[in-house]
């Protein structure tokens, strides 16, 4: 008996295929039972986001640490309104900060527009001695982007410089404007306010420069 010219059953398949529409988007799978039938399941529909759509949120703790300094951080809002957004590769204007004391960290909500308010405020203690304790800000933009475009550099305070029980205006300097706080500390710092730092705005190094991390330390 010749078996070459036996053709084996047809055998319907049962894996599901995909198909495009005309334009080439997703019209959805074809599923086969293997029984030559089956059904059809739409592709899911998208849900365009909206661009003022908040992506991050703050902060849930308000609080953080413990020790015998205290200090508080109000991050109240930013003006950025001069950044060339092309220059920086930035697709939608929304904005957010990054502190960190010590080893604590808190973070706004994502804003939409180029001078939002946020008037956060957030506490933090510590056991570290203030001359030795870190206080830095970062800004981030467009946070769609790998959860945001950092925007200038990372900006190191002093806190001995601060006057004790003395709210002092800080500001975090970035390239189109900048981000402002108000910083208290509570039971730490100078007596009197520093002769030429009335405002306490901007900490200088020993050279007279700010203080800046490079992107590179960050990482």
């Amino acid at each position: 008996l010749d078996h070459s010219s036996v053709q084996p059953p047809f055998v319907f398949s049962a894996m599901p295929s995909e198909f495009p529409t005309p334009e080439g988007g997703d019209a959805g799978r074809w599923c086969p039972d293997g029984k030559g039938t089956g059904h059809h399941t739409p592709a899911a529909a998208k849900v365009k986001k909206s661009i003022t759509e908040v992506f991050g949120k703050a902060s849930e703790q308000k609080s953080f640490g413990s020790g015998k300094y205290s200090m508080r951080v109000e991050i109240t809002s930013c003006n950025v309104k001069r950044i060339d957004l092309k220059a920086y590769g930035l697709n939608v204007p929304n904005c957010w900060v990054k502190i960190n004391v010590g080893p604590h960290e808190a973070r706004t909500c994502t804003l939409f527009g180029l001078d939002p308010i946020w008037e956060d405020v957030y506490e933090f203690k510590f056991d570290t001695e203030p001359k030795d304790t870190e206080f830095k800000a970062t800004f981030y933009m467009d946070e769609a982007q790998d959860g945001g475009k950092q925007i200038g550099d990372t900006q190191r305070f002093l806190l001995e410089v601060l006057v004790i029980g003395k709210q002092l205006f800080k500001q975090l300097v970035v390239p189109g404007g900048g981000v402002n706080f108000m910083v208290t500390a509570d039971n730490f710092g100078k007596e009197d306010v520093p002769m030429g730092d009335t405002l306490g705005f901007l900490d200088d190094d020993d050279e007279g420069g700010m203080m800046m991390d490079s992107d590179e330390d960050d990482e």
